[in-house]
């Protein structure tokens, strides 16, 4: 049994080559409804979602990321930012006194716009696209300037979309990633999972992203900045 969504997921894999073919808008409309209509808690959706066309915002977004291609050579790139700053100032203005900023906000607007992009990236599949999730929180204040943004949105999500110049196989997971009820396996044996994935490269991919001198010790200074800029307490 399967389904047009199901099919899709099982087929996905990174696409970092397109064709350079335009999206026509009502594709655009499309997948952005799509992340629209992804659910959120207590349906705040404290998201925003840019769609961006224009090759120059996307060239200096490509350089706020370390120099993707895939991400100037996409059709439309798309920038799912936190956007909490519009909850809170609506309710101020019921008088309602709210609570800083702080860790529980950055928790609930994280869950909510990691399912609106896993949305939108599904229908852009569906429609015979190629995408690719970019980690622009490794410099959510650059990709902000580079696309306009205003100060208050943090970019934390994108996603390169566009009819693909390769198909790539889908990459090997986890083998321990989900179980049912209590038959959890166990920590030695969830580590083992990983190692058995990445093998001989996996101390030196560990190298390169985990540790402190690598890409996360990097990652981690930019976010806290960022964040701290557009008043969260964290």
């Amino acid at each position: 049994m399967g389904s047009c969504c199901i099919d899709t997921i099982s087929r996905h894999a990174s696409v970092r080559k397109y064709t350079g073919e335009p999206m026509p808008q009502e594709h655009i409309k499309i997948i952005l409804e799509a992340a629209r209509r992804a659910p959120t808690a207590w349906n705040l959706m404290p998201v925003h979602v840019t769609a961006v066309v224009d090759p120059l915002k996307k060239a200096r977004a490509a350089e706020a990321v370390g120099g993707q291609d895939h991400v100037r050579e996409s059709a439309v790139f798309l920038v799912f930012s936190l956007d909490y700053d519009k909850i809170l100032r609506a309710a101020s203005r019921l008088g309602v006194q709210v609570a800083s900023k702080g860790l529980a906000h950055l928790v609930e607007g994280i869950i909510g716009l990691g399912i609106m992009a896993g949305w939108a990236g599904l229908a852009a599949e569906s429609l015979g696209y190629g995408v690719t999730y970019i980690a622009v929180y490794s410099n959510p204040c650059g990709v902000r300037d580079a696309i306009g943004l205003p100060r208050e949105l943090i970019p934390l999500v994108g996603i390169t979309i566009g009819r693909p110049a390769e198909l790539p196989a889908p990459r090997a997971r986890q083998e321990k990633v989900y179980s049912v009820d209590d038959k959890t396996p166990s920590l030695d044996e969830r580590a083992e999972a990983v190692l058995k994935l990445y093998g001989e490269r996996a101390e030196r991919f560990f190298r390169r992203v985990l540790s402190v001198e690598g890409y996360v010790g990097g990652v981690e200074k930019k976010v806290r900045e960022c964040l701290r800029e557009a008043g969260y307490n964290v």
